[in-house]
């Protein structure tokens, strides 16, 4: 879908005979398209988990306990860390994009696993809950600016046709990295001030 979609906008030119791909209006609108398309895929994914029985009760307080354990502190710099790396790595041609949705797919088990330690199966709560979370927003935003520009940079550099353009595609790829790790910073204090509101 993000691929079929960055053909499209390097492929078509506007007024000024200049592909698509050259205009911020269109940048912009790929990021919140990712944005959405990620969310969806996130949430679908944590009830393809539930569904196929990849988790039990037994098992995911046994997983829960193992992070409890691995994690002492919790803090706006640690969220954002953490974060960071995952937009770092997605960042990386080539290898970026699959183990972006190798993270996707761990976070949405995850999910799953604190749904079963907390009411022994998948429900709607831990799900209302990030729906309703600013920080989940601005996160998946984040990571769809990266993956976004990741595809249109790949799908420009391996296109003969396109490659003039790809210099300049470069240039919003470099500035879509910066722009995510802005938004994630002031997600995960975000995060944080709701983490120590609930408490």
């Amino acid at each position: 879908m993000l691929i079929n979609l960055g053909l499209k906008i390097l492929s078509t030119e506007s007024r000024d005979r200049k592909p698509l791909a050259l205009s911020p209006r269109y940048h912009v609108s790929l990021w919140f398209y990712s944005m959405i398309f990620l969310l969806a895929l996130f949430f679908l994914l944590t009830v393809v988990i539930d569904l196929l029985g990849l988790v039990s009760v037994e098992q995911a307080q046994h997983i829960f306990k193992e992070f409890r354990s691995q994690v002492y502190r919790i803090d706006a710099m640690f969220i954002f860390f953490n974060n960071a790396i995952v937009t770092l790595r997605t960042a990386i041609p080539f290898i970026g994009i699959p183990l972006f949705f190798i993270t996707l797919f761990n976070t949405s088990y995850m999910l799953v696993v604190i749904s079963y330690v907390k009411y022994g199966k998948l429900t709607l709560s831990p799900i209302l809950t990030l729906l309703l979370a600013p920080h989940t927003y601005l996160e998946f935003f984040a990571y769809g600016i990266v993956l976004s520009e990741h595809i249109l940079f790949l799908v420009c550099l391996l296109s003969r046709s396109r490659r003039e353009y790809a210099d300049k595609v470069a240039l919003w790829y470099i500035f879509s990295v910066a722009l995510a790790l802005v938004i994630l910073y002031i997600a995960a204090h975000v995060e944080y001030e709701l983490i120590k509101f609930s408490r």
